[in-house]
């Protein structure tokens, strides 16, 4: 084995780590219409015929599968599909079987041989103009929890196709106000100003930088998530919001 003190092997071996490291920060998904021909193509080379798949909006894939003649190799895939997703940059957001929603560990004990995916994209390329995306909530939780802990994702008791714990993020601070005074509607509506107050939230400042996984919400405009924590360092404003 070489000497790592040797300068010619040391900087070969930075340079391996170096380009390891910019590798494996690499995120791209490809577009609608090369993951479609690239999923066509898939298809194709296994000779699968039983399928049907569509560009949705939103920037989502319908692939609808049907398997009947590969029911002893539907397991290997399925497997190979969902890498293909994964190479592609996208990822399950809904899994359908007899009408229900499946959870994606599910899909290898699903009985059924009809089976219909909803993809979408892992990645999407945000303006440079962003530099800052924004955060709702409670102002109780922020004082609670938040001030104290940093930002931690949660399930989602509303998107129930979504399994990972996420953090919602919007660029659009307006947006961020109105999305609150919606808030205050649904929570009025369902009785929840009989346990806590409604009306008072504050409205996270995050440095966009901060986030090194950022990915699009594909359901709705001006919005993103992460599944990473955010520190405290990466809250940068906090800014009252009163509705009354």
């Amino acid at each position: 084995m070489k000497n790592l003190t040797d300068r010619y092997w040391l900087d070969t071996y930075q340079k391996f780590i170096q380009e390891k490291k910019l590798l494996e920060g690499l995120i791209r998904t490809e577009s609608l219409t090369v993951s479609k021909t690239k999923i066509e193509d898939f298809f194709q080379k296994n000779k699968f015929e039983n399928y049907t798949l569509e560009i949705k909006d939103f920037d989502m894939i319908k692939i609808s599968l049907d398997f009947i003649e590969i029911k002893n190799k539907k397991i290997t895939f399925l497997k190979n599909l969902i890498s293909l997703f994964n190479l592609l940059g996208y990822y399950i957001t809904r899994l359908i079987s007899n009408g229900e929603i499946i959870k994606t560990y599910d899909l290898y004990k699903i009985e059924s041989d009809r089976v219909t995916f909803y993809i979408a994209k892992k990645f999407n390329d945000i303006p440079d103009s962003i530099t800052t995306l924004y955060h709702i909530t409670p102002k109780f939780i922020w004082e609670a929890k938040i001030l104290k802990y940093g930002l931690k994702p949660k399930i989602s008791t509303i998107v129930t196709e979504n399994e990972e714990p996420r953090i919602y993020l919007l660029s659009d601070l307006e947006f961020a106000g109105e999305f609150i005074n919606e808030k205050i509607e649904q929570l009025i509506k369902n009785k929840k100003d009989e346990i806590f107050d409604v009306y008072s939230w504050v409205i996270l400042h995050i440095n966009k930088n901060s986030i090194q996984k950022l990915y699009k919400d594909p359901k709705m405009e001006n919005s993103y998530y992460t599944t990473e924590f955010i520190p405290k360092s990466g809250i940068i404003n906090v800014e009252d919001y009163f509705n009354n």
